[in-house]
């Protein structure tokens, strides 16, 4: 795999989890009795889930946790990653808009940057980055909405992906969850 294609993969797993967005009490009074709650004290967080999604949490260190939609994660899937990092949001914010700018032709590498908001979102209370991107070729390409804060040395992201036609079908559910995520200091 040449050096850009792995640039791209690396994006792709920073970007799909380990971006956040803001919480709404609205969101979260519409979690119901059918929403369970996912905890893991080993990466701090906890947040709620539907009941009938399925959760994978095999992989936590590489790839991630996925709750994954009743229809199988191509119909939408909702991801959590935290890593460690040395970066502020401001210089996660800068290398994702020199990639998306470094070379105009990004769509023949299947990454398009539509929108990326640096100040007006909050995860779990925490200044966090959104981006919005399509990452892809057509027909095969996934529309992601993700959402990155960082806090003492980690970064926590949580990230909603589905094929662009059925990107609106999960939306509300993907954000009513991403509302509800909560950072937890470890027990």
């Amino acid at each position: 795999m040449d050096t850009k294609r792995r640039l791209i993969v690396l994006m792709v797993v920073v970007l799909s989890f380990v971006l956040l967005p803001s919480s709404s009490t609205q969101a979260l009074a519409q979690v119901n009795s059918s929403f369970l709650t996912y905890t893991n004290t080993d990466l701090g967080f906890t947040m709620k889930y539907p009941s009938d999604w399925t959760v994978d949490d095999k992989d936590m260190s590489t790839v991630g946790i996925r709750f994954s939609s009743p229809d199988g994660p191509a119909a939408g899937f909702v991801g959590v990653k935290v890593n460690e990092t040395r970066q502020t949001l401001e210089e996660m914010a800068n290398i994702i808009e020199n990639f998306a700018n470094s070379q105009p032709t990004n769509q023949s590498y299947g990454f398009k940057l539509i929108e990326m908001d640096k100040s007006g979102y909050f995860l779990s209370g925490h200044p966090a980055l959104r981006t919005i991107m399509i990452l892809g070729i057509e027909p095969n390409d996934t529309k992601i909405m993700s959402f990155m804060t960082i806090l003492g040395g980690k970064g926590y992201g949580v990230g909603y992906a589905a094929l662009p036609a059925n990107f609106p079908n999960l939306l509300q559910t993907a954000q009513t969850m991403i509302d509800s995520f909560q950072i937890i200091s470890k027990q």
